[in-house]
């Protein structure tokens, strides 16, 4: 990656990568094999219109993102943790993508700013079947769409800027979502479309003294096609996930964070957010889950899997000495659900968390060096770290109890 510097006023910065990975993965029912090679470049031009000091200051930027990748993939049987010998599917995927930009960010006066972008994503997915065995599966998957945003900020003094943005989204199914047919083995999972979102965000911002700053922000989002998870009772197959659209919804929240330091060597800080987020799909929509005996729907008004109401951190730092400090934190979130159904007996309990750290810095001959300890969750709480909408009912992630880390850093 790079910058070419044509000279004050433009510039020109670039990037390219290409990776190689190897990846097996074993359930219940098969074994999954890929190898995936992913290159891909960007090259972004950006002009600036206008002096530190003009009235007008203008900032324009367009550019490209390219990416492929080609993933060589096929499945046998699992027969009790060993491979076996029969292929289910052989094939090779090939994607591109391609993305073209344009970003204009405009200064008017020491007040006002204003940005608008545009862009145009077009995803090419194409499967050529290799086992063709009983049939040829061969397919492609294609997703395009041109999405938009535009933001405005007002800096009335130093203690208020205030700020709002309005923003289009478009996500694609993944690899993942594609490949995982349910309705064979190998192919692509034809039932998918993309999702996507609008959304609107405002705040305001701004440093009330020397040593406080604070940043409040609400946001609206409302999305369309929500990708879910889902299995079957194939009994060959019934250890798989695979993926569909689920409905719509609508996704409220506040976000808070604070810095204030009372003295010199004391500083306080404060993030929160609050999220209310709900299933708008007017028609009910059952849980898929691999034993069909379970009812389960996801119904307007429902929350959405594994999003708190609740989350807040607290921090507190002391500087003993300008060699030692001290920190103490807290980390909360309230109770989740593990799928849309909502059904309290299965939602995972909220938790507090207790950490704390102390620092040293030293010098000597030229070197210095910090020296750290860290204990998390002190109180050994037992608690949920992370649930997810497995519909084969292991939802439940446990976090770690009682943790103790230590740390040495050179800066030579």
């Amino acid at each position: 990656m790079g910058t070419y510097i044509i000279n004050e006023n433009h510039e020109l910065q670039f990037s390219s990568y290409a990776k190689r990975t190897e990846f097996t993965e074993a359930n219940n029912g098969t074994f999954t094999y890929r190898i995936i090679t992913t290159p891909g470049a960007s090259l972004q031009y950006t002009s600036i219109q206008g002096a530190a000091e003009s009235p007008v200051r203008n900032t324009l930027s367009v550019g490209t993102d390219l990416q492929w990748q080609t993933i060589d993939e096929h499945r046998v049987d699992n027969l009790f943790s060993v491979p076996g010998d029969t292929v289910r599917s052989r094939e090779q995927i090939k994607q591109k993508g391609v993305g073209f930009f344009v970003i204009d960010k405009i200064a008017i006066g020491s007040h006002w700013g204003v940005m608008a972008s545009l862009r145009y994503d077009n995803i090419h997915n194409e499967l050529n079947d290799l086992l063709r065995d009983p049939e040829d599966r061969s397919g492609r998957a294609n997703f395009e769409k041109a999405t938009a945003r535009i933001g405005v900020s007002y800096t009335l003094t130093s203690a208020i800027n205030l700020f709002a943005n309005w923003g289009q989204g478009f996500l694609p199914p993944a690899t993942e979502e594609l490949a995982q047919n349910p309705d064979n083995f190998g192919g692509f999972n034809a039932h998918l479309t993309s999702a996507t979102s609008n959304g609107v965000d405002a705040g305001i911002r701004g440093s009330l003294r020397p040593n406080m700053y604070y940043d409040f922000t609400c946001f609206y989002l409302s999305t369309e096609n929500d990708f879910d998870r889902y299995r079957i009772p194939d009994p060959l197959r019934n250890q798989e996930t695979f993926y569909r659209n689920a409905g719509s919804s609508r996704r409220f929240g506040l976000e808070l964070y604070s810095r204030y330091s009372p003295v010199e060597s004391v500083e306080l800080q404060l993030a929160y957010t609050y999220s209310n987020f709900s299933y708008t799909n007017m028609v009910p929509l059952k849980v898929l889950m691999d034993d069909p005996a379970i009812e389960k729907y996801v119904v307007n008004g429902n929350r959405l899997p594994n999003s708190p109401h609740h989350q807040m951190y607290v921090d507190c730092l002391v500087r003993l000495v300008p060699e030692v400090a001290l920190g103490l934190s807290t980390e909360t979130l309230s109770k989740t659900y593990i799928d849309g159904a909502n059904v309290e007996s299965e939602a995972a309990d909220g938790y507090t968390l207790i950490h704390a750290r102390v620092t040293y810095e030293w010098s000597l001959a030229g070197v210095r060096g910090v020296v750290s300890a860290q204990g998390r969750n002190l109180g050994n709480v037992r608690y949920l770290a992370f649930t997810e909408p497995d519909p084969g009912g292991n939802a439940y992630q446990p976090g770690a109890g009682r943790e103790f880390f230590a740390r040495v850093r050179l800066y030579l």
